[in-house]
């Protein structure tokens, strides 16, 4: 799925052995629903138990990529990991 589900309780990536029930149920409840937006709310939520709460990660630095893009410009679909798509709003 993506690296949240790394620092699930049990999980065979899970070195610091950290455990947080809700956290769990957040990641497990992504995983299993097919509402996009429901998805991404709990996937949001996991990270903010993983990096505020309980501050398990702490991020040293991220990924830029800086563009310029006219207001006029449609059909640019950009992906949460980092990907562009030119010419569609689907990215497919």
């Amino acid at each position: 799925m993506t690296f949240l589900d790394t620092w699930m309780t049990g999980g065979g990536n899970n070195d610091a052995q950290w455990s947080n029930a809700e956290y769990d149920d957040l990641i497990k409840g992504a995983k299993a629903s097919s509402d996009a937006a429901e998805r991404m709310q709990m996937m949001h939520d996991a990270e903010d138990i993983a990096v505020g709460d309980e501050a398990i990660v702490a991020p040293i630095y991220f990924y830029t990529s800086k563009h310029m893009i006219k207001p006029n410009i449609e059909g640019l679909y950009y992906t949460p990991l980092g990907y562009h798509f030119f010419g569609t709003t689907t990215g497919f």
